[in-house]
């Protein structure tokens, strides 16, 4: 969300509680955030201060998915939006095994 907002993809704003969860099916991702629903209020109310038009929810949770592959996690396979407002993560099979090994060791 940070480095959304200083890209200017998303303004500045108090954000709120950032919530993680198991997604409901299997394709959506390992786990997902649907914390573009929590802060569509507050960024639409900054944007509307500003002259800026409102964004939609999948349009923050795009921002925020784009801005999370940019930094190129080896933790993650996969980020993506989803409807109606999702950022879903696929964690990196390599970094799974890479964990269960230092599990495994001690």
């Amino acid at each position: 969300m940070l480095a959304a907002q200083r890209a200017g993809e998303l303004p500045l704003f108090a954000m709120p509680e950032i919530t993680v969860e198991r997604p409901k099916r299997a394709d959506q991702g390992d786990w997902a955030t649907p914390w573009a629903l929590s802060a569509v209020r507050a960024v639409n109310e900054v944007r509307l201060a500003t002259g800026q038009p409102k964004l939609a929810p999948l349009q923050i949770a795009q921002a925020i998915a784009n801005q999370i592959v940019s930094q190129a996690s080896p933790l993650l396979a996969h980020v993506t939006a989803a409807p109606p407002g999702f950022v879903n993560f696929t964690l990196a099979h390599a970094w799974l095994v890479s964990q269960i090994t230092a599990i495994r060791r001690g």
